[in-house]
């Protein structure tokens, strides 16, 4: 049975281990601290890009360095690679759609934040097409059903729950209003950013599907940032915000 896949402990692979729990403490940091936030959505600089075409660009450029390693591998392809390769486009590519014709942008994207997100997404992508795509039939075939059945079935409830509190963000404004408001339905009642915390339930559903422990350490990589960030919004919100509940935790019910 293989639920979790390790690789042979070399000294590259634990120096690669090392470096993503350092990126993670550096992340949140960073992020939590406001020593330095990805320059979008309530955090840019007023300079960049339109966001519409940043946005796009950070979540469409994964996809296409997924499918690189789709059609660079030559190994059959098996119901794990097509259920891994199906999730991680419905991922990015539910965000692209989301950039086009759902999300109301209040300000610009600056290139430094487009840069190093589509280097870090696309990279994802490389990362673990790569695994997903040149794992051997004996492997893949060990994973149990019931294991992948969990991990479509929390990536769906992320995809889900994450899609909805989108939605409500985006009724807050009407027409090209650019004022933030304070939202109040859904999870927002007991959380600052639980668009952020289903979007953890999905990296962790896709962490289940792919089996691979890096996929897991890329969940512990978005959880740092995600909360880091989440941390640095609600303060945010009670800096900016006359009457915003402080009572409200950051991303996860009752915890942070």
């Amino acid at each position: 049975m293989n639920l979790i896949t390790f690789p042979a402990l070399t000294d590259a692979v634990i120096y690669t281990y090392g470096f993503y729990i350092f990126l993670s403490v550096f992340v949140f940091k960073l992020e939590s601290s406001g020593t330095f936030n990805l320059p979008y959505s309530k955090f840019a600089k007023g300079q960049g890009v339109s966001p519409k075409v940043g946005m796009f660009i950070i979540y469409f450029l994964p996809i296409l360095a997924y499918l690189y390693t789709w059609n660079s591998s030559d190994n059959p392809k098996l119901f794990y690679q097509w259920i891994t390769l199906l999730a991680f486009v419905i991922h990015f590519g539910k965000r692209c759609l989301e950039v086009l014709f759902l999300h109301k942008f209040s300000g610009r994207i600056g290139m430094l934040g487009v840069f190093f997100i589509t280097i870090a997404y696309s990279n994802i992508g490389l990362v673990t097409g790569s695994l997903h795509n040149h794992t051997p039939e004996s492997l893949a075939n060990q994973i149990p059903v019931w294991w992948t059945i969990l991990g479509a079935v929390i990536f769906l409830i992320g995809q889900t729950g994450n899609l909805y509190h989108h939605i409500l963000l985006t009724k807050l404004r009407s027409g090209n209003e650019k004022e933030y408001k304070i939202p109040n339905q859904g999870l927002f009642q007991k959380l600052v950013c639980p668009h952020y915390f289903f979007e953890l339930v999905s990296w962790l559903g896709f962490a289940i599907l792919s089996t691979y422990i890096d996929s897991f350490f890329i969940l512990i990589i978005m959880t740092a940032y995600l909360s880091g960030r989440s941390n640095r919004t609600r303060e945010w919100y009670l800096e900016k915000l006359p009457g915003f509940p402080s009572e409200r935790k950051r991303i996860l019910p009752g915890v942070y």
